[in-house]
């Protein structure tokens, strides 16, 4: 549900920032980006996404305020809690040779150490307004793990493939509706108020996640 949501968002975020005409030594508008392996060589170089949950997933309860979201009757129904989560975001740069990954890797430190510049800007703005799950990328550390090089390739040549795995500490929330368990779009939710008689009534509508 909410992990397959996060690794698209960070793919398209990514996929955003090499969309523009950065002057940079690697082409950068026609890289591989996806959640999936690459498996092919044409998808060489290329930037693998993945996420990894990190401790419990832990249900947070409404309060100070009551929230709520349109029903399919039209009807507004409460929320009682939202979920939150911790994980790692994981961006592996691979290539088939050292120096385009260690060019690949360069753009992906950028995202934290230039994170306020254009155009990797965009990739904060990106996952800023999505209406899927409110996340935050912890941008004062970014960790390095499984840099490495193998002797052989998914298409079965003995090329050496090189590969160096940048990650992010990401924090989140989402609310789920119920019964069907989907994601709710953040800007679906409402702050909610009572009149004289007791009934549920929307006092505003906030564009994205309540404060």
């Amino acid at each position: 549900m909410f992990v397959a949501t996060v690794k698209a968002l960070y793919t398209s975020a990514l996929l955003a920032v090499f969309a523009e005409d950065i002057a940079v030594p690697i082409n950068l508008a026609s890289l591989y980006v996806s959640p999936e392996f690459p498996v092919l060589q044409q998808d060489y170089p290329g930037v693998f996404v993945d996420f990894n949950i990190e401790g419990d997933l832990t249900q947070g309860t409404i309060g100070g305020q009551a929230l709520g979201y349109p029903g399919t009757d039209g009807q507004i129904v409460p929320l009682e809690y939202f979920w939150r989560f911790q994980g790692s975001l994981e961006y592996t740069a691979f290539a088939l040779s050292s120096l385009e990954r260690d060019n690949l890797t360069d753009e992906l430190i950028k995202l934290a150490s230039v994170h306020n510049q254009y155009p990797y800007s965009l990739w904060h703005s990106y996952m800023d307004n999505n209406q899927s799950i409110n996340i935050q990328t912890q941008l004062d550390e970014v960790g390095f793990t499984g840099k490495g090089q193998t002797q052989s390739t998914p298409w079965g040549t003995d090329e050496v493939m090189y590969e160096q795995t940048v990650t992010f500490t990401v924090v989140g929330e989402f609310y789920v509706s119920e019964p069907s368990t989907t994601l709710l779009p953040l800007s679906s939710i409402v702050v909610l108020g009572t009149d004289a008689q007791g009934n549920l009534h929307t006092i505003n509508d906030p564009s994205g996640y309540p404060a």
